[in-house]
This record gives structure tokens, sequence and C-alpha cells, in this order.
């Protein structure tokens, strides 16, 4: 990542239907400048460097209490 002089926070909320949901995938775009064209049978796609996170949602959902759940996995995916 960045140094943190250019490091941001934020926090995302949603209301979710089914609350037995155990994995969570964040995809964040706009971090990079990077990006990529490919040409498909549709026509012309581009394709950006995006940051995928995975975390695991433990137990069930009211027993959760509000604890923050930890990522799992960090990786670059271009999409």
């Amino acid at each position: 990542f960045p140094s943190h002089d250019n490091a941001k926070e934020g926090f995302v909320v949603w209301s979710e239907d089914d609350l037995r949901a155990t994995e969570l995938h964040l995809f964040i775009r706009g971090m990079s400048s990077e990006m990529k064209k490919l040409q498909t049978k549709e026509g012309e796609v581009m394709m950006y460097k995006t940051l995928r996170l995975d975390y695991r949602v433990p137990g069930d959902a009211l027993d959760r209490s509000g604890e923050p759940v930890v990522c799992e996995q960090r990786e670059w995916v271009l999409r």
C-alpha cells in the first residue's frame, strides 16, 4: 500500500436480507490508474486495476455483537 501520508479511511454500510452470509468480498477501484483494453466479441472492454479484499464472517449474525471482521486475503485484480 502507499505511504500512510496518503492513507484514507472509510466504512461501508448496506442492508442485508440474508444474515447467514459467511463471506464478504469488497472490490475497490480508483486506487490505481492502471487499466487495460481488451477486445471481445461484443467490442472493446476496459479492465481496471481493482483491490479485492476477502473476509470470513464467523458465527451466527445475532452473536457477532459488532466485532470487526479481519481481512483474510488482499490482492490486485483486473476487472
